[in-house]
């Protein structure tokens, strides 16, 4: 799990500083940081980089949220909706809960962190479906 929660701040942090996203360069860039190949599929399979549908998505933020968030990371947040690799419901959940957790405007990398725990969330949540209940009976 460790391995799987420094795996999805280098992708976090890579969407962030690149202007073009490449599952290629990720996946290699794990690699070469010493990830395995299950550790990157896991980490991989929370975002969706191939669905990219074409139709990009613009957020409108509110006043208070203008107010909460700073531009870097609103612009952040437009890049996530841009992509089209997160649900929106997780970026709407790390949005509250960035203004929630925060007194002043939420720096970039706070959102960031609000939002590897929404994915760390959704993801021990998607699990937990599948997991079976021992029979002690």
């Amino acid at each position: 799990m460790d391995k799987i929660f420094i795996a999805l701040n280098i992708i976090i942090d890579y969407i962030d500083s690149t202007k073009k996203l490449d599952e290629a360069e990720i996946t290699n860039q794990l690699i070469d940081i010493g990830f395995g190949d299950h550790e990157i599929r896991q980490a991989m399979s929370i975002f969706e980089i191939q669905n990219f549908s074409g139709n990009p998505i613009y957020r409108t933020f509110t006043k208070k949220e203008s107010s909460r968030l700073s531009n870097e990371t609103m612009l952040f947040i437009q890049k996530l909706y841009l992509y089209g690799i997160l649900e929106a419901e997780l970026i709407e959940e790390s949005i509250e809960k960035a203004i929630e957790s925060s007194q002043n405007k939420v720096s970039i990398e706070n959102f960031k962190n609000a939002l590897l725990f929404t994915l760390l969330e959704a993801r021990n949540l998607y699990f937990e479906q599948f997991e079976t209940e021992e029979d002690f009976s």
